[in-house]
């Protein structure tokens, strides 16, 4: 069997699969990720609360703010906004269900409450502090690739490029299906980004050159882009406590499958995933816009160094 064919094969099964989950009835023990299991007074911290908190905001700033609740902990507020939220859906929730972060609630205010509007206001860089700026236009269905644009200092475009932001599969239950890499699957919107692996966050991102990852098959031979720390949006919140490792990458795809450009790029982790030649022009230029090119810090928090560039990630549709 030719690798076009096993290709054609892998993508046909992902459809299929996802159809089938997308229909299939979901176990109401197991919520859509980033949560795993219902929440409620009786449940320990954790950061699932902290995100459940942070989506609850968007629904009610003024009772379901960060001065009310107490991060991570599902207290007596939380429960009254997951009850208030609760009490705008259809169907309703039955009364047992009542104050409990269940799936029909997650699904609910992940759908209505995941975008953070965020837009780029179109400051420059060095009026920010920083040597440069790429600007990321996203797609709710992150299946559709964008391009990305390569500002200087001074919002002066140097060049496009293609990119994909989108993580992992999802199923119909919001669970991730497990795949091989690289994966081609170009339905669905992917998992979400409050979760490990899922799309790449929306918002303002302190981002800087670091060396090239140990392994080319996977990230390209050049130096990469780090997302270190998220400054607006869903990324001031996510990054780098809640998603961390995201990076503007490379792959050596076709070594793996009959993928060729303009062809769509495999899913990330995340990761932000462009054309070889255009992550080696991204290092080529940070470097004559006087970036240093740092050792590669493989996540390490806190990050060590001063950030030199931007990233703006933004929803246009």
């Amino acid at each position: 069997m030719s690798s076009l064919t096993q290709i054609f094969l892998l993508s046909l099964f992902f459809i299929v699969t996802s159809s089938t989950h997308f229909h299939a009835t979901c176990n109401p023990d197991i919520l859509p990720l980033p949560f795993t299991t219902p929440l409620s007074n009786t449940s320990e911290p954790s950061s699932e609360i902290t995100i459940l908190q942070y989506l609850l905001q968007r629904f009610d700033s003024i009772h379901c703010n960060s001065a009310t609740l107490s991060s991570g902990t599902f207290d007596t507020f939380t429960q009254t906004c997951v009850e208030d939220f609760q009490a705008t859906l259809t169907p309703p929730v039955p009364n047992n269900a009542l104050g409990i972060f269940d799936r029909q609630t997650a699904q609910a205010l992940l759908l209505k409450y995941s975008n953070d509007n965020y837009r780029d206001e179109g400051q420059t860089a060095s009026s920010l502090g920083y040597l440069y700026k790429i600007l990321i236009p996203v797609h709710r269905n992150r299946s559709i690739q964008t391009n990305a644009t390569f500002l200087d200092g001074e919002n002066n475009i140097l060049f496009h490029f293609p990119v994909r932001a989108k993580g992992h599969i999802a199923d119909g239950c919001g669970r991730t299906i497990a795949t091989r890499w690289p994966n081609f699957n170009n339905t669905g919107i992917g998992l979400n980004m409050y979760s490990s692996g899922g799309m790449t966050p929306t918002g303002l991102i302190e981002i800087d050159p670091n060396s090239p990852e140990s392994n080319a098959s996977e990230f390209g031979p050049y130096p990469i882009t780090r997302f270190v720390r998220g400054l607006k949006g869903n990324a001031k919140f996510l990054l780098p406590k809640h998603r961390n490792g995201i990076l503007i990458h490379t792959g050596e795809w076709q070594n793996f499958s009959n993928w060729k450009a303009p062809e769509p790029m495999p899913n990330s982790a995340g990761c932000v995933h462009t054309w070889e030649n255009y992550v080696a022009k991204i290092w080529k230029t940070v470097k004559k816009l006087g970036a240093k090119i740092r050792n590669n810090t493989n996540g390490q928090t806190p990050y060590p160094y001063k950030c030199q560039g931007l990233a703006s990630v933004f929803m246009i549709d």
